[in-house]
């Protein structure tokens, strides 16, 4: 997956290479804080745009809110490209692409410390041992404190801690 600057799909900059300028222009939808877009953006926003842009913080994450917000004239929103990729498909949005390169990391696998199925325990099983194949990865199952999920975030499929 990848960051994407979405937009509505009759949006003058859609489907165009703009530069940071042109894009500060615009009214942009904030992910939550803590989000990974959202500290990609505020990395882009004290790096790239030449002032600042008008800013709209959301607190929620519902997909189809931030589908409509983006509706909405001169809006823009970067976010990871498979939250609405079937828009973008549908054509009701549109990328703005940028010279920023903004790949994310593989997310990997959660999977319940109690309750997962002898089906679900064997596809992990079976994930763990093609990722281990490929020989980029080294399976492990990470305890989340408080959370009662093990997770193979990273471990299996990303490269980092988890």
């Amino acid at each position: 997956d990848r960051l994407a600057v979405l937009c509505a799909a009759d949006h003058a900059l859609a489907g165009r290479l703009a530069g940071w300028k042109a894009l500060g222009g615009c009214i942009w939808l904030m992910t939550p804080v803590g989000s990974l877009a959202r500290r990609k953006f505020d990395e882009l926003l004290q790096a790239r745009f030449p002032s600042p842009p008008r800013l709209h913080p959301l607190v929620g994450r519902s997909v189809v809110l931030m589908q409509q917000l983006l509706a909405a004239p001169d809006t823009m929103a970067l976010l990871p490209l498979s939250v609405l990729r079937h828009a973008v498909q549908r054509g009701e949005l549109a990328e703005v692409r940028t010279r920023e390169r903004m790949a994310l990391e593989p997310l990997g696998l959660l999977l319940p410390t109690a309750g997962a199925g002898g089906s679900t325990q064997r596809l992990a099983q079976w994930l763990a041992r093609a990722a281990q194949a490929l020989g980029k990865v080294s399976c492990r199952r990470p305890r989340m404190p408080h959370t009662g999920i093990y997770s193979m975030v990273q471990a299996c499929g990303g490269r980092g801690s988890g």
